[in-house]
């Protein structure tokens, strides 16, 4: 099953302004870097909170950040693409980092996607060893499920527990640009398939006709993103500028 900027919202909303408010983000971040956008998302200073502080002893920086969630007790959680999850206190000190690269079962090939569940548990996806991990907050693997299906990832959780994913079709039938397809699927927690839920256009990819020479993702690709909002998915086309809502039932 990079993550990929796709996010969830867990617990059921009766209000139609979430989704709208949500339709906006996305739209917001496919167009791009703007004077507007920028404006808009401005952060200002100083930072309620900066994680890794000189007497935190955490050394590094984050290579690419895979999900972060906050923990009952104040602690925050940051899943890294550097094959750890990093956490802090709720002054922002480190306080632990769990797993390493590796196949074994607190270890991580492909750290692309985490969501906190109820209990402070922590769902990992694994792309490398193709696996989903429930985590606990002591740092322990509690359960895990090898999912072996090419090109398939979560995205997002319902609030029901059951999972968003998406698989993509890979395969340039030429030389030169080509668009893959996403679709997108409601599964168990352990990978089995519910419903389908739609099928969009995918990442945009150019394929040089040698090995090595294919390129996707960046800016100026096209590429579609998906939330879940008050039980169902909305989903941006990139290059389409809109927003498409789907039933979580499924087609």
């Amino acid at each position: 099953m990079s993550g990929s900027g796709e996010s969830d919202v867990s617990e059921p909303q009766t209000s139609g302004a979430l989704p709208t408010l949500l339709a906006a983000a996305l739209l917001i971040a496919m167009a791009g870097p703007s004077v507007a956008a920028q404006e808009l998302w401005a952060v200002e200073e100083p930072a309620l909170l900066e994680l890794g502080t000189p007497t935190g002893a955490f050394r590094g920086d984050f290579y690419y950040v895979a999900g972060a969630t906050r923990l009952s007790d104040g602690r925050i959680a940051v899943a890294d693409l550097a094959q750890r999850m990093v956490v802090f206190g709720s002054d922002g000190t480190h306080v632990a980092t769990w797993g390493q690269q590796g196949e074994g079962p607190a270890e991580f090939g492909q750290l692309m996607w985490m969501r906190g569940l109820p209990g402070d548990s922590l769902l990992v996806w694994d792309a490398g060893n193709q696996r989903l991990t429930l985590w606990t907050d002591s740092g322990s693997v509690a359960h895990s499920v090898t999912i072996r299906v090419p090109n398939t990832e979560p995205v997002g959780r319902f609030a029901d527990g059951t999972l968003l994913v998406r698989t993509a079709t890979d395969f340039a039938s030429e030389v030169g640009w080509y668009r893959t397809t996403y679709t997108y699927e409601r599964a168990d927690v352990d990978g089995t398939r519910i419903t389908e839920v739609g099928r969009v256009p995918g990442y945009e990819a150019y394929d040089g006709g040698q090995r090595g020479a294919r390129f996707r993702g960046g800016e100026v690709f096209k590429d579609t993103r998906a939330v879940i909002a008050a039980g169902r998915v909305l989903i941006a086309t990139q290059d389409a500028f809109e927003v498409s809502v789907l039933s979580a039932r499924g087609l």
